[in-house]
């Protein structure tokens, strides 16, 4: 159960309907008001963390990693080819775009 709701909040996160910068403290409240304060042991602050180190806070980010074959999504970097598109397991049923 968390898992789905963690997984919705990531793909509202990814996707989001415009494209720009979040503040730190959105980032924060959007990923507390979805449950992931202390979600598998990490800290509201190491979720905000790893979205600043991942995508400057940039839901539209999209980085594409030649070296190891892979292009992460969003503020969390989330790899193409295992959560969204068609070339991929495709865990969450969307489209990364």
């Amino acid at each position: 159960m968390k898992a789905s709701v963690v997984l919705s909040l990531l793909a509202y996160l990814v996707v989001p309907s415009g494209a720009y910068i979040l503040g730190r403290c959105t980032v924060a409240k959007k990923l507390h008001d979805g449950g992931l304060d202390y979600f598998e042991g990490y800290s509201l602050e190491n979720w905000v963390c790893l979205a600043y180190f991942e995508s400057k806070f940039n839901p539209m980010a999209i980085y594409e990693n030649t070296q190891d074959g892979y292009i992460g999504f969003g503020l969390f970097q989330i790899r193409g080819s295992d959560w969204c598109g068609d070339h991929g397991r495709n865990r969450c049923h969307m489209s990364c775009s």
